[in-house]
């Protein structure tokens, strides 16, 4: 039996992506499937050589809301493994070149990438043959793109999504998933005043939007504690204002305290072997035209090896003031 590995992004929007291509195998009957998956998470700043080892045969590689190296990229299909990307990232519309679809070649390269979807909302529309999406890749997919007020229930089900376990590569993890693609009455803000009151009936998923409220709050008044720590860096020219914590996204930030002076905030952490670097901007202030940054517009991050110092950001926005 051949062997596919799926890597998806390792964050909310990854993980959703790689249980609907999960889901979407184990449509075909066990006795008629052709391949055998294999499911990890993946995020920026991997190991090439660790991550993508030398195979005894061809294989298949599946990216979900993420796009390797260009050179891993070329690397893989030299190999003669086959490659499907789906990507939503400003950062990597580039692949969109190596696509080698109409082309003769068996080692094939299908690329699908739109800047308009999340990664679990294009995954769900490119696999599922037209079924309606859940509620819950919408919301998933909607918290992604930074559409967070387009349902109230958004930010809280996310939050709770959080106290969980979310990826599919772990039993509970897909059963999870598995149970949100089987919930669709739930409706997005827009939809007919008459079909709005019809109200989610699988109580598991009500419970996250509701733990997920009363965790929103205390973030919120924990945001506040943090005030004392943020401090300037200059990152590829552009001045941040940053945490130096383990933060799970903005909403741990004090947003309030970045001003028209600054590109961007962001927060910065030590991962054991490397510096994570996430950062945040509004606007035009576009986060992937700094060298080595990748990801979205507003919503972008990078890495730096355990060896390199971080403190060089600080140094540079002491000496811009």
């Amino acid at each position: 039996m051949d062997k596919t590995y799926v890597f998806y992004h390792d964050d909310a929007d990854g993980h959703c992506a790689g249980a609907i291509y999960k889901f979407h195998h184990e449509q075909t009957p066990e006795a008629e499937r052709t391949t055998e998956l294999v499911m990890s998470t993946i995020q920026y700043g991997y190991d090439s050589a660790k991550t993508f080892p030398v195979e005894e045969q061809s294989v298949h590689y599946v990216f979900l809301d993420f796009c390797p190296k260009r050179e891993d990229v070329q690397m893989l299909h030299d190999r003669g493994h086959t490659i499907v990307i789906m990507d939503h990232h400003k950062s990597s519309e580039w692949v969109k070149e190596l696509d080698t679809t109409g082309k003769k070649d068996p080692v094939y390269i299908r690329v699908y990438h739109t800047l308009f979807q999340s990664g679990c909302e294009l995954t769900w529309d490119t696999l599922m043959d037209g079924k309606k999406l859940p509620p819950a890749v919408w919301m998933t997919g909607r918290w992604d793109m930074w559409d967070h007020k387009a349902d109230e229930r958004i930010v809280p089900f996310v939050t709770g999504m959080r106290l969980i376990l979310t990826d599919p590569a772990t039993e509970d993890g897909y059963e999870f998933w598995k149970a949100c693609f089987d919930t669709l009455d739930c409706l997005p803000a827009d939809a007919p005043e008459e079909e709005k009151a019809k109200r989610m009936h699988w109580d598991v998923v009500m419970q996250l939007i509701n733990m997920g409220q009363v965790a929103q709050m205390y973030r919120s008044a924990i945001a506040e504690d943090r005030i004392d720590n943020l401090h300037d860096m200059v990152i590829g020219g552009k001045k941040f204002l940053m945490l130096n914590a383990d933060l799970k996204d903005s909403y741990d930030f004090p947003v309030y305290k970045v001003t028209d002076d600054y590109f961007g905030y962001g927060w910065y952490k030590w991962s054991g072997n490397l510096w994570k670097f996430s950062l945040r901007s509004t606007g035009e202030n576009d986060l992937t035209s700094i060298e080595g940054v990748g990801g979205h517009k507003n919503a972008a991050g990078f890495a730096m090896f355990g060896f390199q110092d971080p403190s060089i950001y600080i140094k540079a926005a002491n000496e811009s003031n």
